[in-house]
């Protein structure tokens, strides 16, 4: 048996983008965008009902923001140096898995209700290493936050038909759940 659960989703993902030459050798560019994402059921993750009025099903909501930032000076006839700068982080609980999971959609009677002591349960065959799609989508919720910052600095010296690049960058990674 196939069926095809509906689904609301809601993406929501303003940018913007401003360029501006502070001199004719310097320009400066800026990125700012903001994502916005909720969807129940959430399909991208398999946390759609698993058969047609089943009670469990979980959603998913993120917040991320990014901006980015760059200067280009040209040094002279043959220098061009870019200076570069951002960030990636994220509202609240950043991406949030299981949105709506709760101890009712376990502690419940009727069609696809399948709770032993509160806990979803699925049939397991390992001797085979196999089991039945159970009625259980999602049993839990999560989320996680991956906030990055980096700068970079590159400078390039144009020689006749050469061209010599170096720099360098810095980047720090935190994740918190």
């Amino acid at each position: 048996f196939d069926y095809v659960p509906s689904a609301v989703q809601k993406r929501f993902f303003p940018t913007v983008r401003v360029d501006y030459n502070l001199t004719a050798a310097h320009r400066l560019a800026f990125t700012y965008r903001y994502n916005d994402f909720n969807s129940t059921p959430d399909f991208l993750n398999s946390a759609e009902s698993r058969w047609p009025d089943f009670p469990n099903l979980a959603g998913q909501v993120s917040g991320r923001w990014m901006y980015q930032a760059s200067i280009r000076s040209t040094l002279g006839r043959n220098i061009v140096n870019e200076f570069r700068v951002g960030q990636t982080d994220a509202t609240g609980l950043g991406t949030y898995f299981g949105e709506g999971v709760d101890a009712s959609q376990f502690n419940c009677t009727g069609i696809g209700c399948q709770a032993a002591g509160g806990q979803g349960w699925n049939f397991a065959f390992p001797s085979i290493g196999t089991t039945l799609t159970g009625a259980t989508a999602y049993n839990g919720q999560s989320s996680s936050v991956a906030a990055q910052q980096s700068v970079e600095n590159t400078t390039t010296w144009l020689k006749g038909a050469h061209s010599i690049s170096f720099g360098g960058s810095w980047a720090r990674f935190d994740t918190r759940q």
